[in-house]
């Protein structure tokens, strides 16, 4: 599967929409370390689909927005769940993360 532009701008937008989240929250800190785990999770399981049949990128995000908006999570949550998607589809070791 290749995403059209409808599916990057779903992407993009669902992602804005978790960090305006972050800020409306008061967990929010730093974006370049959010924005690279973001980006890394995308290229990692760009085609990929999860147990659901959902986009994986979508899965995450929605988990995200769970994290966020249901318990409270912060920043350093929603990196975590972006790593740890990533991780799944592509071989990322330990220190390749901590690295990027």
């Amino acid at each position: 599967m290749i995403f059209d532009y409808t599916m990057n701008d779903l992407i993009q937008n669902k992602y804005h929409q978790i960090k305006n989240l972050l800020i409306q929250n008061r967990n929010h800190t730093d974006d370049s370390q959010l924005d690279r785990a973001f980006e890394l999770m995308v290229s990692a399981s760009r085609d990929s689909v999860d147990v659901t049949g959902q986009l994986a990128v979508l899965s995450a995000l929605d988990v995200g927005e769970i994290a966020i908006r249901e318990i409270g999570l912060g920043n350093t949550s929603l990196v975590s769940i972006f790593l740890h998607k990533a991780s799944l589809y592509k071989s990322l070791s330990d220190i390749k993360i901590e690295k990027e």
